[in-house]
């Protein structure tokens, strides 16, 4: 019996790539169904591959059996059929004669004299446990799996019968049906091939043949039921969905959705789940039957027996007491969103979020935020933000920036069940720990969008070689999920494509937008803010704003400031944020001298007051997505110099907007914030222009509009227009500073 399942296990992942090839070729699919169970087309033909993987393993072993010509002409006929039937639907009654023939073959075959007035009895069992488990075949694997669990304990009974034969037909039929798994059943992507009727029919009809094979030795009642246990929960659906339809006024054969796995998926129990929950079911009532057939012992079988029943009876029984909605009902609630993000950090994705979650509110979607927790020894939290502007937050426990295997795993379990529970329609995730999470635990849950929005790129020069592999492969498999990607900036959709994330049909660029309009108006803020600084009237005061990390290279500020303030004397320099690299830069500007010219003013949620109390704002970043920092200077009208990274030529335009030097160059900065401070007139007709560019393009209104755009055109299945009139990608940008465009 292991022979004959591996034999058919391998042959069947050997036969199914050729299959589908051929179901491509011939223009056979599967639509999606109307409750996006399959959420593309894919290809019919995989019972093709089932069926012949079976008589394959079957034939190598005993090439003589009757058993063999039994199961190749019945469930053959069975299968061309439901072929016939996938091709072009027939009814049901139809459907049922049609199956008549392989029924009456099955008959004849059979190995001892069935006496005529059996024959109905016969053929109506053949029928009913043939469709029986069609009835099943709507969440991918799902027959499959139940399938082969019941072929196995059906082969395991005859192997303790003595029947090398019927034992070694089951294990056929249970190794082709595993093989079929690797193709067939995805946990969170559309299977690749489905087993469509033509599939599903032969495998029923190889059921009832292996079950009835088996009750010819059957010696007591509990022999009898016990063969019946492995295949309980599949009859049993049957006899539930017929008394179902009966009680609503329809036909048992009508096509309303009333078997066990439908009516627990439109519950709100998600697809795999329902696999999960309704193989346990099986595999239970398998082991009962096998415990109930050898067992010698008349209450070790009664046990047994009632462990199954009571197995198959609870699903059977919870489904029943459903309370459904129409089957017409979307499984989702309609214009709902989950945001998933990381942490509330201090920064530009964490601000992003929460406004956006407060004006999408108040254009008719309903939002939910959620986040994990930062780590308050090295971060400040935002999340005096969210709680401000009323957005409805859920806390991932879980959930961190650092990889920690168990902790994520726990994190995307937590994740999976709250989506479950709110049911959204689009699940949207920002930063990567929130994006691979969220969007595997969005599949999981079978929601029908799912967006991802990249705010800056971390699979490049953060890491190792492997782990930096690693990630990419696991950001591959979740752009597969996604129904699309977001940049914010397209430097950093033209470096995805590079490293083949996903292919370039799969991104739209809609950049950041923030609530920018209360900068432009801190002018009588100025004074204020300096006093409280204890600033003079002639001196000037740079500033960084941002946090002190690595990778925002905060010692080149401190490098530039000591050599800026030798050549000129009336500069001030201000260090806004916090971070883990804080004492090192403190202890850099008293080593350099400057400690009484640099002040370290720590965290404000009083930026507008930065800014208007700022004479240059500097960022000497490594990496960047696109620094909010900067967006909000030149909305105050403040210069900017700012290293050319990541996506800041949104805003930040070289000779336009503000000033651009390469990163890591230290002196090319210190060069550009003198040259600002010579020509402060040029300096200050940049930061005008950058004002208007900001305001235009990057506002928080805007973005919504245009992120409102995008979700509508994923739900109708269309295309996306940027509402602003760009072509979804890039914007037209200023060329000069009285030249400013969107």
């Amino acid at each position: 019996m292991t022979a004959a399942f591996a034999i058919s296990l391998f042959a069947c992942v050997l036969f199914t790539p050729p299959v589908m090839a051929l179901a491509h070729k011939l223009g056979l699919y599967d639509k999606p169904s109307e409750n996006k169970l399959h959420s593309r087309p894919t290809a019919m033909l995989g019972g093709l591959s089932v069926l012949a993987a079976t008589l394959l393993g079957v034939w190598l072993l005993i090439p003589a059996s009757g058993l063999l010509r039994l199961m190749a002409l019945s469930v053959g006929l069975v299968a061309l059929m439901g072929l016939y039937d996938d091709i072009k639907p027939v009814a049901p009654l139809w459907k049922l004669l049609g199956l008549v023939p392989a029924a009456v073959a099955a008959i004849l075959l059979w190995p001892v004299s069935i006496p005529p007035l059996l024959w109905p009895v016969l053929i109506l069992a053949f029928l009913f446990v043939t469709n029986s488990v069609n009835l099943l075949d709507t969440i991918d694997g799902l027959t499959g799996l139940m399938t082969a669990l019941s072929a196995a304990a059906l082969g395991t009974m005859a192997s303790f019968q003595g029947l090398s034969e019927l034992s070694v037909a089951a294990f056929a039929v249970s190794g082709a049906c595993v093989g079929f798994l690797f193709f067939n059943w995805r946990l969170i992507l559309p299977a690749a091939v489905f087993l469509g009727d033509m599939g599903a029919l032969a495998l029923g009809a190889a059921l009832f043949i292996l079950a009835a094979y088996l009750a010819q030795y059957a010696t007591t009642p509990a022999d009898y039921v016990a063969i019946l246990l492995p295949i309980g929960l599949v009859t049993g659906n049957a006899f539930l969905t017929m008394y179902i339809r009966k009680r609503k006024g329809l036909k048992a054969l009508a096509r309303s959705k009333d078997h066990i796995s439908e009516r627990l998926y439109r519950d709100g129990v998600p697809a795999p789940e329902v696999t999960v929950w309704m193989g346990l079911v099986t595999l239970v009532s398998c082991v009962a039957g096998v415990v109930a057939w050898v067992a010698s012992s008349l209450p070790v079988e009664m046990v047994a027996i009632s462990i199954g029943v009571f197995g198959i009876g609870y699903i059977a029984f919870y489904s029943f007491n459903l309370d459904l909605p129409p089957e017409s009902s979307p499984r989702y609630r309609e214009k709902t969103i989950c945001r998933i993000i990381t942490r509330f950090d201090v920064g530009g994705p964490s601000q992003h979020c929460i406004y956006l979650a407060n004006t999408l509110e108040k254009m008719g979607w309903e939002t939910y935020l959620m986040h994990g927790n930062i780590d308050p020894e090295t971060e400040s939290s935002m999340e005096y933000l969210a709680e401000r502007e009323g957005v409805n937050t859920y806390r991932i426990e879980a959930m961190q920036r650092e990889a920690r295997p168990l902790a994520d795993l726990r994190a995307l379990w937590q994740l999976y069940r709250t989506i479950r529970q709110i049911r959204p329609q689009i699940v949207h995730t920002h930063h990567a720990k929130a994006g691979t999470l969220g969007r595997l635990a969005a599949a999981l849950c079978g929601v029908p969008i799912i967006v991802h929005t990249f705010h800056g790129l971390s699979l490049r020069g953060y890491f190792g070689p492997v782990k930096s592999r690693i990630f990419l492969a696991m950001e591959q498999i979740c752009a597969r999920v996604s129904s699309v990607l977001v940049t914010i900036g397209p430097n950093d959709r033209d470096e995805l494509i590079q490293m083949k994330v996903a292919p370039p049909s799969a991104f739209v660029t809609i950049p950041l937008g923030l609530p920018l309009e209360r900068f432009a108006e801190t002018g009588n803020q100025r004074a204020q803010f300096r006093d409280e600084l204890g600033l003079d009237e002639d001196e000037q005061r740079i500033v960084y704003g941002g946090r002190m990390v690595p990778k925002k290279n905060v010692p080149s500020f401190i490098d530039m400031a000591a050599k800026v303030l030798q050549q000129r004397d009336n500069l001030r320099f201000l260090l806004v944020g916090d971070g883990p690299l804080r004492g090192e830069l403190e202890t850099q500007a008293s080593a350099l001298g400057i400690a009484d010219r640099a002040t370290f003013y720590g965290v404000t949620n009083q930026m507008e007051g930065v800014y208007a109390a700022a004479d240059i704002v500097v960022l000497c970043s490594q990496r960047e997505g696109m620094p909010v920092t900067m967006m909000e200077a030149l909305a105050a009208a403040r210069p900017v110099v700012c290293t050319n990274v990541g996506n800041v030529t949104n805003s930040v335009i070289d000779g336009v907007t503000g000033r651009l030097v390469p990163p890591d160059d230290t002196d090319a900065l210190t060069e550009a914030v003198l040259t600002a401070l010579d020509d402060y007139e040029g300096s200050l007709a940049m930061a005008r222009a950058g004002q208007k560019h900001v305001l235009e393009s990057f506002s928080i209104g805007t973005l919504t509009e245009r992120l409102d755009a995008l979700y509508d055109a994923l739900k109708c299945q269309g295309e996306y227009v940027d509402p602003g009139g760009c072509a979804g990608a890039r914007c037209s940008r200023p060329t000069t500073p009285g030249d400013v465009v969107v």
